[in-house]
């Protein structure tokens, strides 16, 4: 349960209500099918139509009693389980959890179809035969459970109630607007959706911005550049062998436009030099573009010109893979792009 939500008046009072009375109808049917499988026991001719005990009934009675005392001990066993279901979902209803929800739209009903079939059962029991059960009890069971169905549609959906229980409604997906149907950003927007949805992540690409972090960063920033179709354009002052790294060598090997503005490495050590210069040579054996500027400092991931990253991720595995915290914010805003482009054009490009 999330603390900060505010319990609605009435759910404590309902959810403690519900437990009692499903503890007492969860005492009371056991209690009765264990005197029955007791009387069972010591006395089995009891429940035989054809004993001794039942010669002077009609046959209608004796075929009530072949078919209506396994059937009353069937609806009672049900009752229990469904009673014991009860208890658990109340509980749930008073924490908060969203399961309970529907959970107890489907028990009450439930209850009410097996206690009215005791009811009926009893109702159809030729007035010949003996039975020891309280009948009105049945009666009674059934009128409780229509009242909680009528607490459970007339409360628990109130939206503050259903706000508490469930949450507020998940936004649907972020449409894709007319005016980018068929579109290059069209594509990108039903891409971003099919990536978030199975990661559960909550953003709306209503404002076309959006800000991710961690892991999904990375994750996103591989999968989008592996999503381009003609030109990926990177900004980082540290390119190292990486998965995130390798990503625009595939990019270039499918024949996407793959330009690089960094740093020259400049490391102290010469075997880290080396490893660094080492890959840098091969991304421009490739064929990747590399424009080498001392003073760059920014990290920027832009893809077909339509699409931008602006993080903190730098282009070597500590960053990228998640051992030091990045984030990033992700933008598809016309303005923001352009923004972009006529910086770089007019610094580097």
């Amino acid at each position: 349960m999330n603390e900060a939500k505010e319990r609605p008046n009435g759910i404590t009072m309902i959810a403690v209500l519900w437990v009692l009375t499903s503890i007492f109808v969860i005492n009371w049917g056991l209690t009765t099918i264990l005197v029955e499988l007791e009387t069972i026991s010591y006395f089995p001719e009891l429940y035989d139509p054809d004993s001794y005990y039942w010669e002077g009934l009609s046959m209608r009675s004796r075929q009530w009693i072949s078919f209506g005392f396994p059937a009353e001990m069937v609806l009672l066993f049900s009752l229990v389980v469904l009673s014991c279901l009860t208890v658990f979902t109340a509980i749930g209803l008073y924490t908060a959890k969203t399961w309970s929800y529907k959970s107890a739209f489907v028990i009450s009903p439930s209850t009410v179809i097996i206690s009215g079939a005791l009811a009926a059962l009893h109702i159809s029991a030729p007035t010949e035969i003996y039975l020891a059960a309280d009948f009105h009890l049945y009666y009674a069971l059934a009128l409780l459970n229509v009242g909680w169905i009528t607490v459970i549609i007339v409360y628990l959906t109130k939206p503050s109630v259903k706000q508490f229980i469930i949450g507020s409604p998940k936004a649907p997906p972020s449409p894709i607007s007319p005016l980018y149907a068929g579109t290059r950003k069209g594509e990108i927007i039903s891409w971003i959706n099919q990536w978030k949805d199975p990661r559960k992540l909550d953003f709306s690409l209503e404002h076309e911005q959006f800000f991710l972090e961690g892991r999904h960063l990375d994750d996103f920033s591989k999968e989008l550049i592996s999503h381009a179709k003609s030109e990926v354009l990177i900004v980082n002052p540290f390119i190292q062998n990486c998965d995130l790294s390798n990503t625009l060598v595939d990019a270039k090997e499918r024949g996407i436009n793959v330009r690089v503005i960094t740093r020259l490495p400049d490391d102290k050590i010469q075997k880290y030099l080396e490893e660094k210069q080492e890959y840098l040579t091969k991304l421009e054996q490739k064929g990747i573009s590399l424009v080498y500027e001392k003073n760059v400092h920014a990290k920027l991931i832009m893809v077909d010109r339509t699409v931008a990253i602006v993080s903190s991720m730098n282009f070597y595995a500590d960053s990228s893979a998640g051992v030091t915290w990045e984030a990033g914010l992700v933008s598809l805003d016309k303005k923001v792009i352009d923004s972009i482009v006529n910086s770089l054009s007019s610094k580097f490009i």
